[in-house]
């Protein structure tokens, strides 16, 4: 069983069909077969076994308990390769991927799993889920430049193959995750680009982690933005902005006695694009009238409103 199924394996690795080849390889090794656990299994049951006829009475008993033990584990395994064989393949992927630490085994899996196109939009949601959690995870640890290096290829590997996902995914489940992930590597990037900080190569390192992650955030922002006016899901896309911008409006960085604002920073991304694109969009009369922001429009009866909140007036 384990040479057909790994043979498989392989063979996709050769062939043209790669979806999940990378991702499937971790997970019969670590998951499925779990090489370590059946290789603990193996020495219970037959190692035992070598030294029964020398073995008297008493230790007799003592051992078999061990070599049951060991029956029940490998029978175990051989019941979660017949699982696998019979298709049940997404239970022990996301199972995988949610136990999943190792940084450079992330790399490669997440890797894989983006490069796959038209995958199921409710294994999609369920993967992205998984996906934020793993990127929350490090974020509470980033203390560790390892982890600021793990997120940046992650986010990076999601960003290079963000077309092959679907948008009506992207917006409901990555999304907001995205604008969180985006405050708070604004905040802790700026944060540390007081002078005083920046005198010690660790925090200069520290800086360009932080940096680096902020700029893909602002891609995987602008390709959200851009094909949530083009592939008509923009009514979800402003939804989740509005609630955001409107939450973290008021947040500022003082540096270097000056006052900088996040919606600065925000609604300076936000506008390129928008005002790029929104001519090309099929549902341009629907966004303008339906779904962009009534209180961010310049009209007659809020615009003595908008001229005393200056955070709103930088930006237009």
């Amino acid at each position: 069983m384990a040479i057909a199924v790994l043979a498989d394996i392989y063979q996709k690795r050769k062939g043209e069909e790669k979806d999940f080849v990378y991702l499937d390889l971790h997970v019969i090794l670590d998951n499925v077969f779990k090489i370590k656990l059946l290789i603990v299994s193996v020495f219970l049951i037959f190692l035992p076994m070598f030294f029964w006829e020398i073995l008297i009475g008493l230790y007799k008993l003592i051992v078999v308990p061990f070599i049951f033990t060991g029956i029940i584990l490998l029978v175990n395994i051989i019941f979660k390769v017949s699982r696998w064989v019979k298709g049940n393949v997404f239970d022990f992927r996301f199972s995988y991927l949610e136990k999943l630490r190792k940084y450079n085994d992330l790399e490669i899996v997440w890797k894989s799993i983006w490069q796959v196109k038209n995958i199921n939009i409710q294994n999609e949601r369920k993967f992205f889920q998984i996906f934020s959690s793993t990127i929350n995870r490090l974020l509470n640890l980033t203390e560790k430049s390892e982890n600021l290096k793990t997120i940046s290829k992650l986010l990076n590997d999601f960003y290079n193959s963000i077309n092959t996902c679907s948008i009506a995914a992207l917006n409901e489940d990555i999304f907001p995750k995205i604008l969180d992930w985006h405050f708070n590597f604004w905040r802790k990037e700026n944060e540390l680009l007081d002078k005083k900080l920046l005198d010690r190569k660790g925090k200069l390192d520290k800086w360009s982690n932080f940096s680096e992650i902020s700029r893909i955030l602002n891609d995987i922002f602008n390709n959200i933005e851009e094909r949530s006016l083009k592939e008509r899901m923009a009514y979800s896309f402003f939804d989740h902005f509005k609630r955001h911008a409107e939450h973290y409006k008021k947040e500022l960085v003082e540096r270097n006695k000056t006052h900088h604002y996040y919606i600065d920073s925000l609604f300076g991304i936000f506008c390129r694009v928008f005002f790029g694109s929104i001519e090309r969009s099929p549902k341009k009369h629907d966004i303008w009238k339906h779904y962009f922001p009534e209180d961010w429009k310049v009209k007659k009866d809020n615009f003595e409103k908008i001229l005393f909140q200056k955070t709103y007036v930088r930006n237009f």
